[in-house]
């Protein structure tokens, strides 16, 4: 598991960054999971999928960095299914499918469930609606419910 602390911060700030921009273009491109829609990420998600932080670093948003991690394991998935790639026993997947199988995506159960089904019904032919379908309740739940909390926080709202 890997600690941020105050020499290590900015490499966490770096990956929310790339979250809120992955976010935007979710919105502003797809309207919800679109292929590569992941561009914006730079870094590993598995680096910080279960990241803890130090005393000294409590201002790193530990809930946006998690979540975000995890919509981007979701989308290698997504994508991989996109290419009509396989998704069970695919290679490039494989450090992905330890670690849901280590349980570090147990935070985010509702997208640790997709991905498990995803695999399951793979070979998915790509006319199949059932990903796409699968991923906008979590699409609507974190980056959608992202952006209508930061909307509905106007401290001047009359």
């Amino acid at each position: 598991m890997h600690t941020i602390t105050m020499s290590n911060y900015e490499e966490a700030l770096g990956a929310i960054r790339d979250i809120l921009l992955m976010y935007f273009d979710m919105a502003e491109s797809y309207e919800g999971f679109g292929h590569n829609g992941d561009v914006a990420i730079r870094f590993d998600p598995l680096q910080f999928i279960d990241a803890e932080t130090d005393e000294k670093a409590h201002y790193v948003d530990l809930n946006l960095l998690h979540a975000g991690c995890a919509m981007a394991v979701l989308f290698q998935y997504y994508n991989c299914w996109g290419e009509e790639q396989g998704l069970a026993g695919n290679t490039y997947l494989a450090k992905y499918q330890t670690a849901l199988d280590e349980g570090r995506l147990g935070q985010f159960p509702d997208i640790e469930e997709v991905i498990r089904a995803a695999v399951a019904r793979d070979p998915m032919p790509l006319d199949d609606p059932w990903f796409d379908e699968a991923v906008a309740p979590i699409y609507r739940k974190y980056v959608i419910g992202l952006f209508a909390r930061l909307a509905a926080a106007d401290r001047h709202r009359a």
